[in-house]
């Protein structure tokens, strides 16, 4: 995760013309560092045992200049430990309604869609072990 005010610079080898991405092939990154920032404290909150987030953005725009988005789905991957799946589902509700400006702005004009998936990890380590205390 970036610290607030990180930098992220992008570079191209590509010269100009039709083959160059068009600044909205770029709009999809505050999205991504928005996403996990504004879900991810609410996964600790809620004491679950996450291990990896994903974010997953597609859209669809409008065919006529100014060619705003008209539909975007968001896609989160959650992997971890015996993840619940309403905590997950506040964490996002949370973040897509109250804390994300990215979605704030984009949902002025477009239907956002949101789904999840939970992963269930595999790693042992990350079980509760009982524990023998003798007296």
């Amino acid at each position: 995760m970036l610290a607030q005010g990180a930098d992220i610079t992008c570079s191209s080898t590509m010269q100009p013309g039709p083959q160059v991405p068009s600044p909205l092939n770029w709009w999809p990154w505050p999205w991504l560092v928005a996403r996990p920032s504004t879900s991810s404290p609410f996964f600790a909150k809620y004491h679950q045992k996450v291990t990896g987030y994903e974010v997953r953005v597609e859209a669809d725009q409008a065919e006529r200049p100014p060619q705003v988005f008209t539909s975007v789905k968001i896609h989160h991957v959650v992997t971890g430990y015996e993840i619940d799946p309403v905590a997950i589902e506040e964490a996002m509700r949370l973040s897509e309604e109250k804390y994300c400006a990215v979605g704030a702005m984009v949902k002025q004009t477009a239907a956002l869609h949101t789904t999840y998936e939970i992963v269930e990890e595999k790693i042992s380590w990350l079980a509760a072990t009982p524990v023998a205390v003798e007296t």
